[in-house]
C-alpha cells in the first residue's frame, strides 16, 4: 500500500513539474533565430536577389546571432525571405549599412527591410523601433510594411529610396572637393600640430585609428625634428595605445595598435611594451597554419587580419630583433598572394568555397603589406603582387568622382550606395593605407607609375583646415603617406 502511495505521489510530482514548466514558457515567450522555422532562409550574398525576385517577397536581413520573438517570426514566415548577414564575410556592405543608419558612429545594423531588388526600405540598429518619438512594435512594423508594399510596390520603393537619398547622399568631404586645395603636399603638416593633438589631453576619446595613425605620423615627424614636446606627446600616445592593447578583444584592433607601437618602439625602446609585442608575435606564430594563414580562433582566417599581421610582424622583427617573425610574415604574405591571384574578386576570408567579398580596406591593407615585404626582402614577386592588388582595386572600386569607394561596383549593394570613407575612425582610412602603398612602391621602384592611380591626384594636397573633430586628428593615415 505504501509503495502504491509513493508511486502516485511521484507521478503527481512529475505532472506538477510539467505544468510549472508550461506556465513559465507561457509567461516568458521564447525568442527564435530568424532562421528557425522560416520557410525561405538564405544568406546575404550573390543568390539573395534572385531568390527574392522569384518569390516576390520582401527581404528581412538580420545580423548574425540575432533572435526575435514568436510574433515577429509569424510575420516573417508569412511575408518575408530571411537573410542572415555576417559583416565579417561582407565588410563593405556592413560599413554602408552602419553609415546609412548613423553616419560614422560605432552603432551597427541589427536588421533591415529590403525590396526583392534589395532597395532599402528600413534599417535599424535596435530591435526596439522608435518612429516619430514613439515606440513601434516590430511585428506590427513588419506587418504594415509588407501590407504597404504589396498594395503599391512602386510607391514603397520610391518612399524607401527617397528616405535613403535624403539620409545618405554621396558626398565628398568639403576639404577634398576640386578647387578647395591648400598649397603644399600632405607632408607639410608640422610637428607642432601633432604635438598639440597628442599633448592636449583627451587621448582616451580618440577613435582607435586616429590614435594609432597619429602616433605613427608623429614618429616620422620626430625623426625629422627631434622636438622634445613631440617626444612627450608620443610617449603619452604610446601609453594610451598600450593600455588599449591590453583591453582589445578583436584581433584587427590589437594588430593596428601593435603596428603603431612597434614603430614607436623602434624610436623609443620600452621593455614593457616590447614584452607585449613579443607575446602577440609569438601567439601569431603559434597559430599559423600549414598554408601560411594565421587563425587565432575557430572562425575562417580573415584577409584583413592576416594583412595586418604581416604589417605588424615586419615591423616587430626590426624593433624587437626577433628574426623568426619575418619568415612567418613571408609565409602569410605568400598565402595572401595566392588568394589574390586565384580569386576573380578578392574574398574577405581565406576560404573561397564560402561566399564573401572584400572591401577597400582589404585591398589597401594587402597592397601595403606586400609593399612592406618587398621593402624588407627586395623580392620582385611581392612588388608584382602589390601592383596587381592596386590595379584590381582601382578597376573595381574607383568612382567617377576620382576616389575609391568602400565597396566595389560589383558588390551586392553597389547599385544603391558607393560610400567613401576618408577618416581614421575604427580603422585607418583605406585611402591613407592605399596612398602609403603607392608612395612606398614609388620610392622603392623607379619604374613604378603612380600617376596611373586616381587616388593620389585627389588627395595630394590635403589642407590642414577642418582637420580635427573633438580634438582627434582624422586624416593622419593620409598625411603619413608623404613620409613613405
Amino acid at each position: 500500500m505504501n509503495g502504491i502511495r509513493r508511486r502516485i505521489a511521484f507521478i503527481l510530482g512529475i505532472m506538477c513539474l510539467i505544468l510549472a514548466i508550461v506556465a513559465i514558457c507561457q509567461t516568458y515567450p521564447k525568442t527564435e533565430s530568424a532562421a528557425d522555422g522560416v520557410s525561405e532562409e538564405v544568406r546575404w550574398g550573390r543568390n539573395l536577389e534572385a531568390a527574392a525576385r522569384r518569390s516576390d517577397k520582401l527581404v528581412f536581413v538580420y545580423r548574425k546571432g540575432e533572435s526575435f520573438s514568436p510574433d515577429v517570426m509569424r510575420v516573417l514566415k508569412q511575408n518575408y525571405i530571411c537573410a542572415q548577414f555576417d559583416p565579417r564575410m561582407w565588410p563593405a556592405d556592413g560599413e554602408i549599412f552602419d553609415a546609412m543608419i548613423c553616419g560614422r558612429s560605432r552603432v551597427s545594423m541589427i536588421f533591415g527591410i529590403f525590396t526583392p531588388r534589395l532597395a532599402p526600405l528600413f534599417l535599424s540598429a535596435d530591435k526596439t523601433v522608435v518612429l516619430d518619438g514613439e515606440e513601434v512594435d516590430l511585428a506590427a512594423l513588419l506587418d504594415r510594411t509588407a501590407h504597404f508594399y504589396y498594395l503599391d510596390r512602386r510607391a514603397a520603393y520610391s518612399a524607401g529610396m527617397r528616405t535613403y537619398r535624403e539620409n545618405f547622399p554621396f558626398r565628398l568631404p568639403a576639404k577634398l572637393e576640386p578647387g578647395n586645395r591648400a598649397r603644399g603636399g600632405v607632408g607639410k603638416i608640422g610637428s607642432e600640430r601633432v604635438s598639440l593633438a597628442l599633448n592636449g589631453g583627451g587621448l582616451g576619446e580618440f577613435p582607435l585609428a586616429s590614435l594609432t595613425e597619429t602616433l605613427r605620423l608623429g614618429v616620422r615627424l620626430y625623426a625629422e625634428t627631434s622636438a622634445p614636446l613631440l617626444a612627450k606627446g608620443l610617449n603619452k600616445a604610446a601609453a594610451e595605445a598600450s593600455r588599449r592593447l591590453d583591453a582589445a578583444s578583436e584581433l584587427a584592433e590589437r594588430l593596428l595598435l601593435a603596428r603603431a607601437l612597434a614603430e614607436h618602439a623602434a624610436a623609443f625602446p620600452d621593455a614593457s611594451v616590447a614584452e607585449k609585442l613579443r607575446r602577440l608575435g609569438d601567439t601569431l606564430l603559434a597559430c599559423q597554419r600549414a598554408d601560411g594563414f594565421f587563425q587565432t580562433g575557430t572562425d575562417v582566417p580573415s584577409i584583413r587580419e592576416n594583412c595586418l599581421a604581416v604589417a605588424f610582424l615586419t615591423r616587430a622583427e626590426k624593433a624587437l630583433k626577433r628574426r623568426e617573425f619575418l619568415p612567418a610574415a613571408l609565409k602569410a604574405a605568400d598565402a595572401l598572394k595566392r588568394t589574390l591571384y586565384a580569386a576573380s574578386e578578392l574574398p574577405a576570408v581565406a576560404d573561397m568555397s564560402l561566399q564573401s567579398q572584400a572591401s577597400s580596406y582589404e585591398y589597401a591593407f594587402m597592397a601595403n603589406a606586400f609593399a612592406d615585404v618587398f621593402a624588407e626582402t627586395a623580392d620582385g614577386n611581392f612588388l608584382k603582387a602589390a601592383k596587381f592588388a592596386l590595379d584590381e582595386w582601382e578597376e573595381k572600386f574607383m568612382t567617377p568622382h576620382g576616389v575609391w569607394s568602400v565597396n566595389s561596383r560589383n558588390s551586392q549593394f553597389g547599385a544603391y550606395a558607393r560610400s567613401v570613407i576618408s577618416e581614421d575612425l575604427r580603422l585607418p582610412s583605406y585611402i591613407g593605407e592605399g596612398l602609403q602603398a603607392i608612395n612606398k612602391l614609388r620610392r622603392l621602384d623607379s619604374s613604378f607609375d603612380a600617376s596611373a592611380y586616381a587616388g593620389p591626384r585627389r588627395y595630394e594636397n590635403l589642407p590642414e583646415s577642418a582637420e580635427k573633430s573633438g580634438g582627434a586628428p582624422l586624416h593622419s593615415s593620409i598625411r603619413l603617406s608623404a613620409f613613405e
